[in-house]
């Protein structure tokens, strides 16, 4: 495969995308949406987080882990913890990294 198109691949597959996201979300107002769509959407980010961080938590060395050797799941729960409690993304980030940093991670 050449140079070419292997950027004509990425330039075609970056026009599919945004046309993809503009025909949903540019082309209606805020106004069109019913709403319980409105209502699903806003579970979209903690859906999306969860498909990123459930899987690093609960997987230590590639096999599925429960156990307090598995210092990602320790320090997630911190994280999680702290989040309930005091509500502010930057202080459950800081709990969870310095949660991992104490357990030597």
């Amino acid at each position: 495969m050449s140079h070419g198109s292997i950027w004509l691949f990425i330039f075609v597959s970056g026009l599919i995308s945004f046309g993809l996201r503009f025909s949903f979300l540019g082309l209606l107002q805020e106004g069109d949406f019913p709403l319980i769509i409105k209502r699903l959407l806003r579970y979209v980010p903690v859906a999306v987080l969860s498909a990123f961080f459930v899987p690093a938590w609960l997987l230590y060395q590639g096999k599925f882990d429960l156990s307090m050797d598995n210092h990602r799941l320790l320090a997630g729960l911190v994280g999680l913890l702290i989040s309930f409690i005091s509500k502010n993304i930057v202080i459950t980030i800081m709990s969870g990294m310095l949660t991992l940093w104490i357990l030597g991670i």
